[in-house]
């Protein structure tokens, strides 16, 4: 009669572990292949706006859109020509921003249109004061200019304002970005999307330079072969203790 293979307990933990942790580190392997082709088509759809050619801000047809849908992504990072006004009165405080190790704001002002329409305008980065309870200092832009911007339609962020934040007053401070949050305290249309400055010569532009992604694909890639790894060596480890752990039963058996 056969004799049954006996296992340690430290291989049977071992063996536990590989099959539960196995799949969860391949899985995160995945998940990161797919984050590296997700943020490859924002570089490629980024790169293809700034190549295109300009649109007219009032040729674009925005009634029908159902708010910044995957429908409408064609036209972001297209390049657009706007002519209007600043109102120096309302614009948002995106809180966090951070550039080159310093925190501040990105400056989202809301600018009226020669067409009887309005659309927030992201103005770029700007230091923020030592003291929270400080505003930082923006320059009023006067009189009818011309910009131009890069369409942006965020990834279904809501508008949330700061604990400390009166919603009846401006300027104000928000976490992140939904125009529909705010568009219905105006009775005017607003187009459903940010405005981006192109570069820092525009008129009313603070530092723009807006990154292509928060991360590159390259480093996702780096991430997935990590996970991979881990995966691999795990398996390794578990082979090689099953394996040792019958030599040393095939040698107790052949001693006994």
């Amino acid at each position: 009669m056969a004799r049954s293979t006996r296992y340690s307990k430290g291989t049977v933990a071992l063996l536990v572990f590989a099959v539960i942790m196995t799949p969860l580190l391949v899985g995160l392997g995945l998940w990161q292949l797919n984050r590296a082709d997700e943020k490859q088509a924002v570089i490629d759809l980024q790169a293809e706006g700034e190549q295109s050619k300009n649109i007219k801000l009032t040729t674009l047809i925005t009634v029908d859109w159902t708010h910044q849908t995957s429908a409408n992504e064609t036209l972001n990072y297209k390049r657009v020509d706007a002519k209007g006004r600043y109102d120096s009165r309302i614009y948002l405080l995106l809180d966090n921003r951070t550039r080159n190790g310093k925190v501040g704001y990105e400056v989202i002002n809301l600018f009226r249109t020669d067409d009887g329409k309005a659309i927030w305008v992201n103005r770029g980065w700007i230091k923020a004061p030592v003291y929270r309870d400080q505003w930082p200092e923006i320059k009023p832009v006067t009189g009818v200019v011309a910009i131009t911007g890069s369409v942006y339609l965020t990834s279904g962020q809501n508008f949330t304002l700061a604990a400390d934040e009166a919603t009846d007053q401006w300027p104000r401070r928000v976490q992140g970005i939904d125009i529909n949050t705010l568009n219905t305290e105006f009775k005017h249309d607003l187009y459903p999307f940010t405005l981006r400055l192109i570069d820092d010569a525009q008129p009313g532009a603070l530092q723009t330079g807006w990154r292509l992604a928060t991360m590159s694909p390259e480093k996702h890639f780096g991430y997935a072969f990590q996970w991979f790894s881990l995966a691999l060596l795990l398996v390794v480890m578990t082979t090689f203790a099953i394996a040792k752990n019958n030599t040393d039963e095939a040698a107790q058996s052949y001693d006994a």
